[in-house]
């Protein structure tokens, strides 16, 4: 069995994966962490380094380039809340992104704000992973956004 088989893992526990693989990374780039509840939906990280200021991180999980979302009810446009996005390709290392919930202030192909006025769902800031659109993300990796922190 290979190091990186995320096909055998439900979504619970390659969410519970990711989010220590995420942990663990914070931690060796000398940031403090703490697990907390973000809503009674989603938990997440409070990371700070050294002498810095705290930010919140959110995590997704991804197998395959689609469409996710975080609820606007629970992701506020803040200059200290981060999307931390894992792309698990099987057999791979996650990929990982960090993402400021402020760019989506300014909307693209790859961040999409979407309000669903009288609709049943609930309005979102999305993001719409595809094979085009990956090197808007590229800006996001985690190597370069941490520096910024």
């Amino acid at each position: 069995m290979g190091r990186y088989n995320w096909h055998n893992l439900n979504k619970t526990e390659l969410n519970v994966c990711v989010k220590s693989y995420i942990k663990q990374e914070f931690i060796r780039m000398s940031f403090n962490v703490h697990v907390c509840n973000l809503s009674r939906r989603a938990t997440g990280l409070i990371v700070r380094k050294t002498n810095g200021r705290d930010y919140t991180v959110q995590i997704r999980s991804i197998r395959r380039l689609h469409y996710t979302y975080f609820l606007k009810d629970d992701f506020k446009l803040m200059d200290d809340l981060l999307a931390a996005i894992a792309l698990c390709y099987e057999g791979k290392e996650p990929q990982l992104y960090l993402i400021p919930s402020t760019a989506w202030r300014k909307p693209n192909a790859l961040l999409v704000d979407r309000d669903y006025i009288d609709k049943e769902s609930k309005p979102e800031w999305g993001l719409n992973l595809s094979e085009k659109n990956l090197q808007l993300l590229d800006q996001f990796t985690f190597a370069k956004m941490i520096k910024r922190l």
